[in-house]
């Protein structure tokens, strides 16, 4: 980011990114700002993970951080764009800023924290 004095680059894989997303959404004071090609709340046990992300998005967002969220709609896979749907209506229900992208352009996952 410009004006920043350092920044840094994380590789995240499947087992990590959880944990330090959640980590990085509790430290959050002022801003976060995520594109991902989905964000799906789930049940059971496995859900576990998401669902604890989710959860603190919604605890920064009562503490006052801005929160934005931008997520995928695709025309070819409609299982996705159902699912990123539901959970747009889910964040916006909870005044959490979230949009579906209508382009045709595909977003990979990043998050932005300050």
């Amino acid at each position: 980011m410009i004006g920043q004095k350092e920044s840094k680059i994380i590789a995240l894989y499947d087992e990590d990114f959880s944990n330090i997303v959640t980590g990085l959404i509790e430290r959050a004071k002022r801003k976060i700002y995520i594109t991902t090609y989905k964000l799906e709340p789930r049940k059971g046990p496995k859900a576990q993970r998401i669902n604890t992300l989710i959860k603190q998005l919604f605890l920064a967002g009562s503490r006052g951080v801005e929160i934005k969220i931008m997520l995928n709609f695709y025309e070819n896979h409609k299982a996705t764009s159902n699912i990123n749907w539901y959970a747009a209506r889910m964040f916006q229900k909870n005044g959490i800023a979230c949009k579906i992208s209508n382009h045709r352009q595909d977003f990979t996952s990043k998050a932005f924290f300050n």
